[in-house]
Formats: C-alpha cells, structure tokens, sequence
C-alpha cells in the first residue's frame, strides 16, 4: 500500500507539474507579444515548486498516510516498476483524451486561416492554443508508447527514493 500511495503522489506531482505547462502557454497566448505580468510567473513558478515538493516528499508523505505498511500486500505480484509503468500510461491517456480533440479542432480552424490571408493577433493567440494542445498530446503520446523505458529509469534512478 506505501508504494501505491506514492505512486499516487508522483501522478499528482506530474499533474501539477503540467498544470503549470498549461498555465505558461495560456499565459503566452494572452500576452501575444505583450509584456507579461509578473503575477504569470509567480502562478507559473509556484505550480512548478508544488510538483517538485509533491515529488520529492512522496515517499515520506505515503508512509505518513498510510502509516506501517499492510503486510498483506506485501505478496501482490505487482513491483513498484509495474505501478509507475500504469501510472505513466494513465497520464498519457488523460492527456491524449483530452488534446487530441482540441488539437485537430485547432489545426484545421489555423490551417483555414493562414491560407486565407494576413495574420492578426488573435491569429497568433490561435497558434499557441494549437502549440499548447499539440504539446499535451505529444507528451500524452510519449508517456503511453515510452512508458515502460520511463517506468524503468524512473524505479532505477535516485528519483525514486532508493539509496
């Protein structure tokens, strides 16, 4: 169960950190060349720090939420690799599921435009929504088809909490 919840944690530190990613392009897409506020950055910065400190507390946090781990579940056939391994794939669907739409819709509305004629701000606005959706989805890509290359560096790395 403490490996589950950590794992969990890490999700919700991937989560927020994309969140923030978000953020950033939207934030770029509203400015479109204009000076940006620093309340952008700050809101941006903080959603970077949060993940990070989700992340990197996720191990000490389990325990203390779960408390002493349930020794039943010390016989699963699931390893911590196979828990990652879901986890990335369950990202990358959620992210799949939810830009892909957005991205096709963007691209042919982008398309339509710049063969019609000059582009206007809001045009340019238009371009980094369709950026910020084709991210998302090539990020939600690379989670579902790499997913088990990141698993295993991930439970291989000091990342993971082992020492």
């Amino acid at each position: 169960m403490l490996v589950i919840v950590s794992v969990l944690l890490r999700l919700l530190s991937i989560k927020v950190f994309l969140d923030g990613v978000s953020l950033a392009f939207s934030a770029l897409a509203r400015s479109a060349g204009n000076r940006l506020d620093i309340f952008v950055f700050v809101s941006v910065a903080l959603y970077f720090l949060c993940a990070a400190g989700i992340w990197y507390i996720a191990p000490i946090l389990s325990r203390l939420l779960v408390g002493r781990q349930d020794p039943a579940t010390n016989h699963l056939p699931i390893t911590t690799e196979d828990l990652h391994r879901i986890a990335f794939v369950t990202v990358g669907l959620y992210l799949i599921g939810t830009s892909f739409g957005q991205t096709l819709n963007w691209l042919y509305f982008s398309l339509i435009i710049s063969g019609d004629r000059e582009l206007t701000a809001e045009d340019r606005k238009n371009f980094y929504r369709l950026f910020q959706y084709a991210t998302q989805l090539g990020i939600g890509l690379f989670f579902v088809l790499r997913s088990q290359m990141l698993a295993s560096r991930l439970c291989s790395s000091s990342w993971s909490g082992k020492k």
